[in-house]
């Protein structure tokens, strides 16, 4: 055997800034999900937050006025302007749902991957690829109704803006 401990003691060091590098790298990876995941998490309460704040200062303004709006076609009108804010606590609510199966999804997939490793297959069987698409096509209803949440945040605070407007 002719191992020259220069060569030896090189290749050590490659391996060392190697192994280096994908720690870095799977670092970064680890905390730029962690990240996605917060923010999203960041736009769902607040969607929540918005939508059902508009509730319930709507209520409240509702109690105020019982008493003072005789025909009660205001409360009809403030009542009809809160409506958006339902549809986005619903959406809102949806989309906490779908995020809840996506990441329990995403979770058994890659627990399943780690198995796998761990056994010595290198290669996933197909159901892997299947679980990606259907993955896929939860993130797409996810982001879209979370959106959706705050389109009618926007247009529930537009239909009460209106109904002040027109009742003064």
């Amino acid at each position: 055997m002719n191992d020259d401990p220069a060569k030896l003691a090189g290749y050590e060091a490659t391996l060392r800034r190697q192994e280096a590098q994908w720690e870095a790298q799977f670092n970064l990876i680890l905390n730029s999900d962690r990240a996605a995941v917060d923010i999203g998490i960041g736009a769902l309460k607040t969607a929540v937050l918005i939508n059902a704040g508009s509730l319930v200062a709507l209520l409240a303004l509702t109690g105020q006025l019982w008493d003072k709006d005789k025909g009660h076609l205001l409360l009809a009108h403030i009542f009809g302007a809160s409506v958006p804010f339902v549809w986005g606590l619903l959406f809102v609510g949806i989309a906490f749902i779908i995020a809840y199966l996506y990441q329990s999804i995403l979770t058994k997939a890659e627990w399943d991957k780690l198995t796998l490793l761990a056994s010595g297959q290198e290669k996933p069987p197909p159901k892997m690829k299947m679980v990606r698409c259907c993955m896929r096509a939860f993130q797409i209803p996810m982001v879209l109704l979370a959106i959706a949440s705050f389109v009618e945040f926007a247009q529930g605070m537009l239909s009460v803006v209106h109904v002040f407007q027109t009742s003064m």
